[in-house]
């Protein structure tokens, strides 16, 4: 295993996208409406009879933390979430109307927002309207995002119950002043209890997060968090950066950006914990999942099947080649579909006066062209397999693919030259260290990318 040092991480550390997409968001435009999202929707339904990937999103959250950059509504009204059901039924019913052909579901996630903070009848409600029309696999994960504060374990008995097998928690960190830092309390004892409860009621896997970077933070203070956690044995461990970006988010104009640790120990925190996952039996699955050998998102990234969507790391359905097109759906969501990119408003007057009105509610979105789609290829086999190919990819023939690879060959060399990268035929594979920057190789592929753009956090 590489030795990871703080000084190591910060010379590749830059700012640059987490390429859940590609193009990334950013790229979406206002000029891209309805009619192209029926286009999309339509080039869908034509497609191979693949299985697909639904995200429904769940705005509304009972406080906004500090911290938080979720497209997210702070309301602690029941009936604006019943409202808000009322229309995710509609759009559900309009947009899958429009793909009678595709029907195979092999992953769908209820993300927020804080979904559990709405009623489970309501959820279900969700759920049920989504698999009377997608299929769902038999492997098929249905994954929910949960907030420990709001939950309870008679709610996690009735969330799987209604049909949901994997949850993924929220925890951030453990101590208390940092939790005080970014406005979420939340007491290692809770979060123990719901966690235990989860695993009671039958869920196969359990998902839990950190940040590190944090307000507050210390590498002491994360060092505990992480014993802690540890301690829990979650299936699987998300652990991601702080992303400080005060002038997209104004719930972050409250932290005080002197309280913010060092470059140097936020570094050193990544560090502390990838190597407390991996002597703990821990796979590094992508730059940022760590899960157990038992878990199937270590089995797939073992047998080649990680996809990377809006959601982070997933499975991709046994027998499947290439990334399987997500479908968005609710407000601000975002779906990957048909060769497009594809944004539902952020605005619920907009949202509301859209489905009343039974037309689609795209905010934004962008048509890629076939250049878009073979760097799309490229860059998703380098975030998932860790792989520069320059042969067949999916369906670009080997010409297309190695001459795109010639085109970055000075960005590539230099990467070799840095330990990153190593030939691999006429291709390339990440090093041990390379897979830590995946972000970094990438962005040699990425022909819209400018450093300039404020929107993006830092890589490491």
């Amino acid at each position: 295993m590489t030795h990871l040092t703080p000084q190591l991480l910060h010379r590749f550390d830059r700012v640059g996208p987490r390429y859940t997409s590609y193009p990334t968001a950013d790229r979406m435009s206002p000029d891209f409406g309805p009619a192209d999202y029926d286009a999309a929707l339509a080039a869908l339904n034509q497609g191979a009879e693949v299985p697909l990937s639904v995200y429904a999103h769940f705005p509304h959250c009972t406080q906004i933390c500090r911290y938080c950059a979720c497209n997210i509504i702070g309301t602690r009204s029941p009936e604006r979430r019943v409202d808000y059901v009322s229309l995710l039924l509609k759009e559900i019913a309009q947009v899958s109307a429009r793909l009678p052909l595709r029907r195979r579901l092999g992953q769908l996630h209820f993300g927020g927002g804080t979904p559990n903070s709405y009623k489970v009848s309501s959820l279900a409600a969700v759920l049920d309207a989504i698999t009377a029309h997608f299929r769902p696999e038999p492997d098929a994960e249905i994954a929910i995002e949960i907030d420990p504060r709001h939950a309870t374990p008679v709610q996690l008995n009735e969330l799987y119950a209604a049909g949901f097998n994997r949850v993924s928690f929220g925890v951030q960190d453990f101590d208390e002043t940092v939790q005080a830092a970014i406005g979420r309390h939340q007491s290692a004892a809770q979060t123990r209890l719901i966690v235990e409860s989860s695993r009671s009621a039958g869920f196969k896997s359990v998902n839990m997060d950190l940040v590190y970077g944090l307000p507050k933070q210390s590498r002491d203070s994360f060092t505990r968090t992480l014993t802690e956690l540890l301690d829990l044995k979650p299936d699987r461990i998300a652990l991601f950066s702080f992303a400080f970006i005060p002038r997209l988010r104004i719930n972050q104009r409250r932290i005080d950006v002197a309280t913010l640790p060092p470059v140097g120990d936020k570094l050193a925190m990544l560090c502390d914990a990838r190597e407390a996952f991996s002597a703990a039996g821990y796979v590094a699955v992508g730059m940022d999942h760590f899960a157990l050998p038992t878990d199937s998102l270590a089995t797939a990234r073992e047998q080649h099947r990680l996809n990377r969507n809006f959601q982070g790391y997933s499975v991709r359905p046994a027998g499947v080649e290439g990334d399987v097109e997500t479908l968005g759906l609710g407000l601000t969501s975002i779906g990957d579909i048909g060769g497009a990119l594809i944004q539902n408003t952020k605005d619920m007057a907009r949202y509301e006066a859209a489905i009343v009105k039974g037309t689609l509610c795209v905010e934004r979105g962008v048509a890629r062209t076939r250049d878009d789609l073979l760097r799309r290829a490229v860059i998703s086999s380098i975030m998932t397999d860790f792989v520069i190919p320059a042969g067949r990819l999916g369906a670009f023939a080997a010409e297309e693919v190695a001459g795109l690879v010639s085109t970055c060959g000075s960005v590539l060399a230099q990467h070799v030259g840095d330990g990153l990268l190593r030939p691999m035929g006429r291709g390339y594979a990440l090093t041990e260290l390379g897979e830590l920057f995946p972000r970094l190789i990438a962005m040699a592929f990425d022909a819209h990318f400018s450093p300039e753009h404020a929107s993006f956090s830092r890589i490491v």
